[in-house]
């Protein structure tokens, strides 16, 4: 369990930053260490950036215990990519954290005749586990619109594990959108109460050495030394 009193405070411009939201910051350390994550693309860094890093260090821990690894072939292993359009707020957090930040640009969009938008560039990785909390709204207004409508994760889905989580804080019109132009086998589950949507990509696996967390996780437990 991670400490949320404990993050550093983080500020934009000389002042505080919206503060740290416990339980969705609790729900994303959870789910990394819990399906034993080895890979993170996050969509808008903050808060949520420490927490993902934190998480990926347990996780690491838990590997380095190991005497005889499974092979898996990853060349990102507990690593997070975090992209934001915001370069002072990549700023802020990268001062705090050993992450792979990358400042790049969303553009307007059509998916099927939708509109929407992307990143005009992604990091060369492969995550088993996909944050989605960003762009910030301001950084699409020009546009005529202050809803952001990402379809990122439409184009990356060929390339995705089967096993990837992808967990969307808020954000639900964006999720619906996702759910309805997705292709392959997700399971969703929407928490009106808790304002967030889980995604998991439910298909059969490609093979041992393109295991992702969950699938090494019982070999963990098995021979992890506390």
């Amino acid at each position: 369990m991670i400490d949320i009193s404990k993050l550093p405070k983080l500020m934009y411009e000389g002042k505080p930053s919206l503060p740290p939201q416990k339980d969705d910051l609790e729900r994303l350390y959870n789910l990394i260490v819990d399906n034993f994550c080895l890979t993170v693309l996050e969509f808008g860094c903050g808060y949520s950036t420490l927490v993902i890093e934190q998480a990926l260090k347990e996780n690491k821990r838990k590997w380095d215990t190991l005497e005889n690894k499974p092979e898996v072939r990853n060349p990102n292993m507990f690593e997070c990519h975090s992209i934001d359009t915001n370069e002072k707020w990549i700023a802020e957090c990268e001062s705090y954290s050993d992450i792979f930040f990358w400042c790049f640009d969303s553009k307007r969009f059509e998916y099927n005749g939708k509109l929407c938008h992307v990143y005009d560039n992604l990091p060369s990785i492969l995550p088993d586990f996909i944050y989605i909390d960003g762009p910030d709204p301001l950084s699409v207004y020009d546009w005529g619109y202050n809803m952001p409508m990402a379809a990122d994760l439409l184009l990356m889905e060929p390339l995705l594990i089967p096993g990837t989580i992808v967990l969307i804080d808020g954000r639900t019109n964006n999720a619906r959108f996702l759910e309805n132009n997705l292709q392959r086998n997700w399971k969703f589950r929407w928490d009106k109460e808790e304002d967030y949507t889980l995604m998991i990509l439910e298909e059969v696996r490609l093979g041992k050495i393109n295991a992702i967390g969950r699938d090494i996780l019982e070999y963990i437990n098995d021979n992890f030394k506390s």
